[in-house]
């Protein structure tokens, strides 16, 4: 058998590439992200724990980095950006199908109840920014520590979307979707109108961490934290 010659082969190898480059390979699940709102208030306010009115930028800080409240760097448990701080790695893109805010159920329930009345969520993208309103208006939860007991008619309790609430994040409809090519920032924020405690109570702290002793009110380090998260596709281009 003859080898091909020299054109030939350069002539099969931009074939090759360009195969290659209009391939890829797809991954459905959550892109996210989340701040230890407990390290934001702590910073703000060492004694008390008030969380200063604020904008609270997620998306920022990848998986390694330190930052959004963190002290220690983030892991996957808290974000799934693996890129450059506010990118996905180059190669990588990804289409946003749902949007939602999570509040774990470490959260107490005077902090929740603060979030979701007295802050909005907004997206940011080069010089647009589309604020989507009241935090109570997306809720998420479904992931995490919840039951369906909601479905159930439970007398003086009190429904909580991270915790029996089963509530799954809005969805875009079509032709909505939110759409990040590689290397493109991406920039939800979360703003807090009004101050709050960020506290097992609501109240200001008292010098003793939960779990540490009596009455103790204050969270640790890297705790009380608030998600933002995306479901959608995940396109990982094949340039090999």
């Amino acid at each position: 058998m003859s080898q091909p010659t020299a054109a030939q082969a350069a002539a099969g190898f931009r074939k090759y590439r360009e195969l290659a480059a209009s391939g890829s390979k797809v991954f459905y699940g959550p892109l996210y992200s989340a701040v230890s709102l407990a390290g934001l208030a702590q910073a703000d306010n060492p004694a008390t724990h008030q969380l200063n009115a604020q904008e609270i930028p997620h998306f920022q800080v990848a998986k390694g980095q330190i930052g959004q409240g963190f002290t220690r760097p983030l892991r996957y448990s808290e974000t799934s950006l693996d890129g450059g701080n506010g990118q996905l790695p180059a190669g990588y893109g990804f289409v946003g199908l749902s949007l939602g805010v999570y509040t774990p159920p470490e959260l107490s329930i005077p902090v929740k109840e603060h979030l979701l009345r007295h802050s909005s969520l907004a997206h940011v993208r080069h010089s647009h920014r589309w604020e989507a309103g009241c935090t109570a208006f997306w809720p998420e939860a479904s992931y995490g520590l919840q039951s369906k007991s909601v479905a159930t008619t439970i007398a003086a309790s009190l429904v909580q979307f991270a915790v029996n609430g089963a509530v799954p994040s809005t969805e875009f409809p079509e032709g909505g979707e939110l759409y990040f090519p590689p290397n493109e920032q991406i920039q939800f924020t979360v703003t807090v109108h009004d101050p709050t405690f960020i506290t097992g109570d609501g109240l200001t702290a008292n010098g003793v961490v939960i779990g540490a002793g009596p009455g103790g009110n204050q969270y640790p380090a890297n705790e009380a934290l608030l998600y933002v998260i995306m479901s959608g596709y995940r396109y990982e281009h094949l340039t090999a």
